[in-house]
């Protein structure tokens, strides 16, 4: 069965209104306020602790959503759901979200010299999300894709042939 050219030029068109009527339910929603984020595994004391802990280990993480990354990627993982909360039990009840800038970098200075499971574990998903968010990704320099008008190749004198 062959399609006509009548039949593509329908197919074609309607594939553009849909990609159009997409783009712009995406800039309608983007202009609406964004409801706040409920977390989906943390309480709300430990997700307000999580996000304390983030602004204080990568500055601007509370900002990039840093926190919002966490809770979803341990709400996705089983394995890190006693981890984290056995690891925010002492600080949520130590009210970690409500001390002082100096006091939170205490704690965490502590946390950091004890090491563990759960300092190692919210230490690099902090960075992770963070240096995959635009403000870490500004912040190195990173200008999206590129591409090389022209490879040149190795310019070493030893491996020239």
């Amino acid at each position: 069965m062959s399609i006509s050219r009548r039949d593509n030029l329908k197919i074609l068109g309607a594939a553009a209104l849909q990609h159009h009527a997409a783009n712009s339910l995406d800039s309608a929603s983007s202009a609406a306020p964004a409801a706040p984020y409920r977390p989906a595994f943390f309480t709300n004391e430990e997700f307000a602790c999580v996000e304390a802990m983030v602004d204080r280990i990568v500055p601007g993480s509370k900002q990039a959503a840093v926190a919002e990354f966490i809770d979803e990627t341990v709400n996705r993982n089983v394995r890190l759901h006693d981890l984290y909360r056995a690891g925010l039990a002492p600080l949520v009840a130590r009210k970690f979200a409500e001390l002082s800038p100096a006091e939170q970098d205490g704690v965490l200075a502590k946390l950091g010299e004890e090491g563990g499971a759960f300092w190692k574990s919210i230490r690099n998903l902090t960075i992770d999300g963070y240096y995959s968010s635009k403000a870490g990704l500004a912040e190195l320099g990173y200008t999206g894709k590129s591409f090389l008008s022209e490879f040149k190749g190795c310019t070493h004198p030893e491996h020239q042939a």
